[in-house]
């Protein structure tokens, strides 16, 4: 986790627990094949959750499940395409309680991050009505097992999956690799149609749902909701970006940035929210072009009025905060979106490179474009 420092038992010296598990880890590698199923399984358990980073042993717990499936299916063909039998259910489940030990162990194993999601997008149909009962090989992780999950167990691992990476996010909004498995949740939801508001288990306090069935409306509540907690949490906001694109029309642009201008407020020198800022703007740019395109003039004066609206906010930000470099950045941004060229020039050639001397060959060669376009 960020800025805390992980402990160790004090019991054991830490050179004595390295060649411990080092010797464990080696014995079960090299009979990782002449072990059992069940005997390599059971061994690699406590090696795993003592360092989840091997990435041998859990392929060979891929293979321990894959050979399980293939040898159901040569035993018992009859069920291909029916729910699961009860013992592999059961293996599928303990292979998913073993993932979450570690990474409560460690949240930023990419190892066991990866053995998770090849998890569930084996266990999931490719669709609601998905009737693939091939088995590929080993290596492939988009194989499908020989029967068709039911799309009710489907809602409980995928609800299961958002609260865990809901836990995780909630101990560090940074995981970055929670961010990710959470979207890839999201677009397994998305691509086989399920509805992950009417599971109890996807519910926020109260009984609520939490968002709606739209992998992106149900993202833009989340990283609403992480933000509300941490407004400089960069991953949220690239999230945020990438959600805004899937449910535009849950998606209120004025609102956003009124709670972008508090944070800016706050928080004048965080670069996340400016960065986020920007792209905000110019998405409402590109509107104000295809506003322009189809000739509709109300609609682009309306964009430039809420320009200088933005002008005249980050001109009051700056009389608190003169020296705030990312401030002075978007005032000439909006200064040349206004035709305001000579004014933006002046800015990046004279205030910043006080503000930000490391960068003033940057800002000299800026302003040298913007009086170049002001003389066009």
């Amino acid at each position: 986790m960020h800025g805390v420092r992980r402990t160790w038992n004090q019991t054991i010296d830490q050179a004595q627990r390295y060649e411990q598990w080092s010797a464990e880890a080696r014995q079960v590698l090299q009979q990782r094949y002449a072990l059992s199923r069940e005997c390599f399984l059971k061994r690699s358990e406590p090696v795993l959750l003592r360092n989840p980073e091997e990435y041998s042993l859990w392929n060979r717990r891929k293979a321990c499940l894959v050979e399980s499936y293939r040898l159901e299916l040569a035993t018992a063909s009859e069920n291909a395409g029916l729910s699961p039998p009860p013992a592999l259910r059961e293996q599928v489940e303990a292979e998913f309680r073993v993932t979450e030990a570690a990474l409560r162990q460690n949240p930023k194993s990419y190892a066991t991050w990866a053995h998770r999601l090849w998890l569930l997008r084996a266990v999931l149909p490719l669709s609601p009505d998905s009737t693939s009962t091939a088995v590929p090989g080993l290596g492939n992780c988009q194989w499908r097992p020989p029967w068709i999950v039911p799309l009710d167990l489907a809602q409980v691992y995928l609800a299961r999956e958002e609260a865990l990476c809901k836990q995780l996010l909630a101990l560090d909004d940074r995981n970055f690799l929670g961010w990710r498995h959470l979207v890839e949740v999201l677009t397994l939801t998305k691509g086989i149609g399920l509805d992950l508001s009417s599971s109890s288990s996807s519910c926020g306090e109260g009984g609520a749902p939490v968002a709606g069935a739209a992998a992106g409306k149900r993202l833009l509540h989340i990283t609403r909701t992480v933000l509300d907690q941490n407004s400089c949490n960069y991953t949220a906001y690239h999230y945020r970006s990438i959600a805004v694109k899937e449910a535009p029309q849950d998606f209120d642009w004025l609102e956003e940035l009124d709670a972008l201008h508090q944070v800016m407020y706050t928080e004048p020198n965080d670069q996340s929210v400016w960065f986020y800022y920007q792209w905000c703007m110019e998405q409402l740019q590109q509107h104000r072009q295809l506003d322009q395109a189809s000739h509709t003039q109300n609609q682009a004066h309306d964009h430039r009025h809420y320009l200088e609206k933005e002008l005249d906010l980050l001109d009051a930000l700056l009389e608190l905060e003169p020296t705030a470099r990312w401030a002075l950045e978007a005032k000439a941004r909006h200064l040349m979106n206004l035709g305001q060229h000579k004014e933006a020039a002046r800015i990046l050639g004279e205030e910043l490179p006080m503000v930000d001397p490391l960068r003033k060959g940057m800002y000299e060669e800026l302003a040298d474009a913007c009086m170049r376009n002001s003389l066009a």
